[in-house]
């Protein structure tokens, strides 16, 4: 919330029982009033299921040391420059308007108060008229980036009303004839800078966006309606992936992320989408709390404690909260009583996969049990991207069986999957040169040293292709054991990041191999390089080199698995040893749908593999179990640590034995655990339930 201070009483008291809260109007004057003069405003209460029609304001807090004397009901009043900005802009609309922001129509001095007036903040801004986003002066060419927000919004919503197939089909094509100077680099620029403000990154901007019925954004004097910015930002976001015809230069396309802004801009986005999707079909409205957790680990608050209830407004209808409200509770007392209360309130352990324990240093001692998240962590924190959001099911439908069995212990049935036998770390992430490479092939070497039986992992597919899956946290099949895809739109995304990472390890192999074609020529050219377009197998005498033991056999495949490879014979085999062999009947083995692949640099399938690795592997580290599950864990995971699926959780968890406990090392992305393939090892007796008694 923002901070606020008064000099004498400002406030009538709201009356209890009753769903009560204070809106205010401007005192306006006949003439013009000069930006520089005082801010002169009245309160009403007013009950809020009778209320007049009302605007509220949302934005960005601000210093809260830096502050302008307003006039409240007649009385002294400070409140955070950020606001009174926002103030003398609306207040120039000279409008009888009431407008609610909670600086003033809530008593920031009274626990009390706070702790009655923050579970109405859904009603307030779902029953306000609109919302005016406020996201500061003008500034860093703000108002081109206004501008260009407009110029798309109207462009895509014209496409949409013009032929709504079309725009369907090929988006890009449909909007770009109809926008203006759609790419032009000074409004990109600004609109980056846009996006990057401090408004973006409040934790409450996220309730107060998406309830709103309809949102006006404002920075400075330029004025843009929200639902422009929205579908301008989300054909943004996916351009990428709608470029399938390159309509729009590569290069562009795959740099556009860098104008997006943090990204709790796309999670806003994203939340505004959702609700309205759900409003059309008449579903319930809301979502759950985790991934109202994971949506909001960018997001920022003066109160720590409002990283939890800044998102309460937002819970599904008539969930009840994991915890009452309280700004009476101390900050460092809300981990333990939030997790066990989402736990009971949820019935599921989801919870306990958001534990930080493996990405943190292990000299520090922990402040909290292992299986308790810090919620209260700010964004520099979380360094690794969560796997409970996307979608997986560990333990199928299965419902959760957990006991608070002592003060800060945990008791719950798990299904235990194997022991760690081998963790690899990622370095620095880096995945340009050769050192980054690097990393990535000292993984691979692990999980080749792990498998156990014909060059295939446990589930039946090649170890190469699990390998590939695990490294992008792939989830695009349908269901476990098979190999079909589950849509169009899982299917050419797999495709084209397998493609990409075909064209990522031939390119490293080709690096390796380079000395060796160096040497037999007399005066190499500088800077010597071997192309992706050659024919690998024409340019060496891979048995000599094998035989040499100057290159192994993967650094061989890798090179050569290409269609620039003229030999049928091995083209087809080394495709095989990634796709198996579509002829076998083996459930994973899939069709290759590319003529051409691994013969070319700078692609987008290998851009898009690029972004994914840097997203799933950033904080973590690689492991391989005894049994040959690979898997991407807690960076600080260790070998002899257990990979475990709890009842009612997402994702598999890393546990260590620590005594007659386990201490929760945290989630993973193990592949072939993903959709509940142990759950059904239970079913028929493979695998057994026991009970962990987490610390």
């Amino acid at each position: 919330m923002s901070a606020a201070s008064s000099c004498g009483p400002v406030y009538e008291p709201l009356r209890g029982g009753v769903e009560e809260i204070r809106l205010f109007t401007f005192e306006l004057e006949e003439a013009d009033v000069p930006d520089g003069d005082r801010i002169r405003c009245n309160l009403e209460n007013v009950e809020i299921k009778n209320a007049p029609e009302y605007i509220a304001l949302s934005y960005a807090w601000g210093d809260p040391t830096d502050t302008v004397e307003i006039e409240l009901g007649g009385r002294p009043f400070r409140v955070t420059t950020s606001l009174v900005r926002a103030l003398r802009r609306i207040r120039r609309w000279k409008s009888l308007w009431r407008f609610w922001a909670d600086a003033i129509c809530i008593d920031q001095s009274s626990v009390s108060e706070k702790n009655h007036q923050i579970p109405l903040m859904s009603k307030i801004y779902s029953q306000a008229r609109g919302v005016v986003m406020w996201l500061g002066e003008e500034g860093d060419d703000s108002q081109l980036a206004m501008d260009l927000i407009r110029r798309w919004g109207k462009g895509v919503s014209t496409a949409m009303e013009t032929d709504r197939d079309a725009c369907y089909h090929n988006a890009l094509r449909a909007c770009l004839p109809l926008i203006d100077n759609p790419f032009d680099e000074k409004s990109l620029e600004a609109l980056g800078c846009l996006l990057k403000r401090d408004y973006w990154r409040r934790v409450w901007i996220i309730q107060e966006v998406v309830l709103a019925k309809s949102r006006m954004m404002l920075c400075g004097d330029a004025m843009v309606d929200h639902q422009k910015f929205y579908l301008a930002y989300t054909i943004w976001s996916g351009i990428q992936h709608l470029n399938t015809d390159k309509t729009v230069n590569d290069g562009l396309a795959t740099s556009f992320t860098r104008y997006l802004g943090s990204p709790s801009v796309g999670a806003l986005v994203r939340l505004v989408y959702q609700r309205s999707a759900r409003r059309r079909a008449g579903q319930l409205l809301g979502e759950d709390m985790f991934s109202l957790i994971e949506s909001s680990w960018n997001s920022l608050s003066s109160d720590p404690r409002d990283r939890i209830y800044g998102l309460f407004g937002l819970l599904e209808e008539n969930r009840p909260l994991p915890i009452p409200i309280d700004y009476g509770i101390a900050p460092d007392k809300i981990h333990l009583a939030f997790t066990t209360g989402l736990i009971q309130t949820s019935g599921r352990l989801d919870a306990i996969s958001l534990s930080r324990f493996g990405f943190e240093d292990p000299s520090s001692p922990p402040r909290l049990p292992s299986w308790v998240p810090d919620f209260l962590a700010g964004p520099e924190a979380h360094t690794h991207v969560a796997f409970m959001d996307a979608g997986y099911q560990a333990s199928g439908d299965s419902a959760a069986e957990f006991s608070l069995c002592a003060p800060g212990l945990l008791a719950c049935k798990v299904v235990m999957c194997g022991e760690i036998a081998a963790v690899c770390d990622s370095g620095s992430n880096n995945l340009l040169g050769d050192p980054a490479q690097n990393w990535v092939w000292s993984w691979l070497a692990t999980a080749k040293a792990h498998c156990k039986t014909d060059d295939m992992h446990p589930t039946g597919v090649p170890w190469r292709q699990a390998f590939f899956r695990t490294l992008v946290a792939d989830y695009s099949m349908a269901k476990p054991g098979k190999a079909q895809f589950g849509n169009p739109e899982a299917e050419i995304s797999f495709y084209g990041r397998a493609e990409g990472f075909m064209t990522f390890m031939r390119s490293y192999a080709l690096e390796r191999a380079k000395p060796f074609l160096e040497s037999g020529i007399e005066m190499p050219p500088e800077p010597f390089s071997i192309s992706l377009t050659a024919d690998a197998s024409s340019l060496f005498n891979l048995d000599t080199l094998r035989d040499e033991h100057a290159l192994g056999d993967e650094v061989c495949g890798w090179m050569c698995n290409s269609s620039t490879t003229k030999d049928e014979t091995i083209r087809k085999h080394l495709l095989a040893m990634f796709c198996g062999d579509p002829g076998s009947g083996a459930p994973y083995a899939i069709e290759w749908p590319y003529d051409e692949y691994a013969c070319q640099a700078d692609t987008m399938h290998l851009h898009n593999l690029l972004v994914a690795i840097r997203v799933t592997t950033g904080g973590r580290s690689f492991a391989v179990t005894q049994d040959g599950y690979m898997g991407l864990v807690p960076r600080f995971a260790r070998k002899g640590d257990v990979i475990c699926v709890p009842l009612g959780c997402r994702v598999p968890i890393v546990v260590r034995k620590d005594g007659p406990t386990h201490i929760v090392v945290g989630d993973s992305y193990v592949f072939g655990l993903m959709r509940g393939e142990m759950l059904a090892e239970v079913d028929a007796g493979k695998r057994q339930v026991t009970e962990l008694i987490l610390q």
